[in-house]
């Protein structure tokens, strides 16, 4: 494991219910939205107006795994960070499509807090149209 400050070593936390094993797993998450602009040049024709630069309100949402109650990342800390990331005003995507952008942020986000068994990115065009990106750790445990 990392001994990164932001690593935290998991405590079992597998529960028996009377029958088979559950595996609990907490997750947070934090939103945030940015104008953008990009573009799709090799669109098909029945989209075709996706080939010329446009805007978006891209809008975010990222999870991660905690381990208790008690703030163990703190909410507006965290989205704080993340929102630290981008530059401020309309953003430059260019040819950059809601899943590239999103496994950008996953891997930004497994750097500042690794070693979790768990880790979503959504990116969306005016919450209309996305895509997600889930990095999951089973552990041996499905």
């Amino acid at each position: 494991m990392s001994d990164h400050p932001n690593t935290y070593h998991p405590p079992n936390i597998e529960h028996e219910l009377g029958g088979p094993t559950y595996h609990v797993r907490k997750k947070i998450w934090v939103t945030f939205d940015k104008h953008g602009i990009h573009c799709y040049p090799n669109a098909p024709e029945e989209v075709k107006y996706l080939r010329d630069p446009h805007r978006h309100l891209f809008k975010f949402k990222v999870g991660i795994s905690v381990y208790h109650d008690e703030r163990e990342i703190e909410f507006h800390m965290l989205q704080n960070e993340i929102t630290s990331w981008y530059d401020s005003g309309v953003l430059e995507f260019n040819f950059r499509s809601c899943e590239s952008l999103a496994g950008d942020l996953l891997t930004k986000l497994k750097t500042a807090y690794p070693d979790r068994p768990y880790y979503s990115v959504e990116v969306s065009e005016d919450g209309e149209c996305g895509a997600e990106l889930v990095h999951e750790y089973y552990h041996g445990v499905l």
